[in-house]
């Protein structure tokens, strides 16, 4: 019996460390593909359509004859007297054709007004269609707030985790689109130290009976944030050209801010960390399921960082617009005291 329970238990355990290695495969996969994960594309044809009402009218409900016959006068006291009295069965007799003549009314009327509002709502429906595809045809001419709109629509339908467990809320600032030279610029939030999972491996802890994280050292750690970072915000570019039908859109800048809470304000402030731009030609040259994304943020799109990204606390970073003083130069000369006159 012991040996059996011995057997099962092992069972137990080696099925849990093939779920371990399995979840570590498919989040290091993940991970390493993070850019361009699931990424789900629109069109503009799609976006106004949905933005189109589709609700039905409801359909027409005839009123209750037993309204009609307690109007006239029948009630359930004149139906049982009628049983045996012959007066009452005339007078019931009567009424019923009375109640008959007015519920048909009643039904010609309610059916009149039913088809009123009926045609009224169809005619409002056909109307904010018309209107729908008029703002999908200014948006197909360059209309800068139509175009905001849907790519505003298009990133907040993006759907990833950075934390494995949780779909990221995504946060949009500053929306701009210039017509003249195709640009849009907008700002987005990046995750903040404990919305990113950083790990080395999942494995098997047997003592909790549990798949968890190994985790890693802190430059390791860094490492790890700031290539996800990058990788949002590579995905919301990439998002934006291949839902962009039209070609409207020739560069993309985006510029990476923290949301954090500073005591000194007693709110939560915003600080910008990265702005990375790539415009059309650039992206079009890129093989983005071969391209290491750290090489290109740092050699061909130059990304302007702050220093200390995912190692200081967001109170600690300066941002990206804060010109910092640079260290005098070793090579600078030093000023010569004037020589004294003789």
């Amino acid at each position: 019996m012991d040996h059996l329970t011995t057997s099962s238990n092992q069972q137990y355990i080696n099925q849990r460390i093939t779920e371990a290695s399995q979840i570590d495969f498919a989040n290091k996969e993940y991970r390493q593909v993070f850019h361009i994960a699931n990424l789900k594309f629109w069109s503009p044809a799609a976006y106004y359509d949905l933005l189109k009402e589709r609700d039905v009218f409801p359909r027409f409900k005839a009123p209750a004859k037993r309204l009609a016959n307690i109007d006239v006068g029948i009630t359930v006291g004149l139906r049982l007297y009628s049983l045996f009295n012959a007066d009452a069965k005339k007078r019931l007799a009567l009424l019923k054709e009375q109640a008959e003549i007015k519920h048909r009314e009643e039904v010609q009327e309610a059916l009149a007004w039913h088809n009123q509002r009926a045609d009224a709502f169809y005619k409002n429906q056909d109307n904010q269609h018309r209107q729908i595809e008029h703002d999908h045809q200014l948006m197909r001419a360059g209309d800068a707030a139509q175009i905001i709109s849907y790519f505003y629509f298009v990133l907040h339908q993006d759907d990833f985790t950075t934390d494995f467990l949780n779909r990221y809320p995504i946060g949009i600032e500053e929306m701009n689109y210039d017509k003249a030279s195709g640009k849009l610029s907008f700002a987005y939030r990046l995750p903040s130290d404990d919305e990113i999972l950083a790990f080395q491996s999942f494995q098997y802890d047997q003592e909790q009976d549990e798949v968890l994280p190994e985790p890693v050292g802190s430059k390791e750690k860094q490492a790890q944030r700031t290539n996800l970072a990058r990788k949002i915000l590579l995905r919301s570019i990439i998002l934006i050209y291949r839902s962009d039908a039209y070609y409207l859109v020739k560069d993309i800048e985006i510029t990476g801010f923290l949301f954090y809470y500073d005591p000194s304000y007693g709110q939560e402030r915003r600080k910008d960390i990265i702005r990375v731009h790539m415009n059309r030609s650039e992206y079009s040259e890129t093989d983005f399921t071969r391209v290491d994304v750290n090489a290109l943020f740092a050699n061909r799109l130059k990304a302007k960082e702050s220093s200390g990204l995912y190692s200081k606390t967001p109170m600690e970073i300066i941002d990206i617009h804060t010109k910092q003083n640079s260290p005098p130069s070793a090579s600078r000369k030093k000023p010569q005291k004037d020589k004294k006159q003789v």
